[in-house]
């Protein structure tokens, strides 16, 4: 049985080399490939697509338009990642914040000055302002859930950065198809584990990322007690 993939890419998040598992898995199986990102994700020139790739926002349009397109007869997983909520948020900052990015300012410090400052994706640093505001609960704004009761009405499977290999193996007995270990993609250094959050920086994130955290500790107990 083949299936058609949803996939909701949430951005430092495992989710890079989760796309070179579904590229992997569409060799294999013979389905196309939509590799648009957002708006090209609607080009003519991926019709007939079953699997996307690529960053695309979690709605009505983007769902309706793969259902439109995949095949017929092929059942379908709604799948995304989820990744220790602080460590994602560095890792995105070390990636795209201009204050990271053309300053080198230590995340401690920016993060005190521009946790309740986030109206403006500009002024916090962020270079996308078409992007949900990436400074607190990103992963429910991008997974475009309200509480965790949602998760399962839009999503049939969450990745967990942090229990990769569990979660490769999960999805493998999900869809049938046995995934053989690759590198990780878009991976700076092992500095993000090992940079020292202060406890002012832990104690205001908590506070700020109720949801997120939710959704993380349930997604992590949930493929815990899939493998045990």
């Amino acid at each position: 049985m083949l299936y058609s993939i949803y996939f909701i890419k949430t951005p430092k998040c495992a989710t890079e080399t989760i796309k070179i598992h579904l590229n992997k898995y569409s060799e294999f199986t013979g389905l196309k490939i939509n590799d648009g990102h957002y708006k090209s994700y609607f080009d003519s020139k991926y019709d007939g697509f079953d699997i996307n790739t690529n960053h695309i926002y979690s709605n009505e349009e983007t769902w309706k338009h793969f259902l439109e397109n995949k095949k017929p007869g092929n059942p379908f997983i709604r799948v995304t990642s989820i990744r220790t909520p602080l460590l994602r948020l560095y890792s995105h900052y070390r990636y795209s914040n201009g204050y990271f990015l053309k300053l080198q300012r230590d995340f401690n410090d920016w993060y005190l000055e521009f946790c309740d400052k986030t109206d403006n994706q500009n002024e916090c640093g962020w270079k996308d302002e078409n992007l949900p505001n990436t400074t607190n609960n990103y992963i429910s704004k991008y997974m475009n859930v309200e509480n965790v009761g949602q998760l399962s009405e839009k999503y049939d499977f969450v990745f967990v950065s942090d229990l990769f290999d569990e979660s490769l193996i999960s999805f493998g007995n999900i869809i049938g198809h046995k995934f053989t270990k690759v590198g990780p993609a878009n991976v700076f250094s092992k500095q993000t584990e090992s940079y020292q959050f202060s406890k002012e920086v832990i104690s205001k994130f908590n506070e700020r990322n109720v949801l997120d955290l939710e959704l993380f500790t349930h997604c992590y107990n949930k493929i815990k007690q899939s493998i045990y």
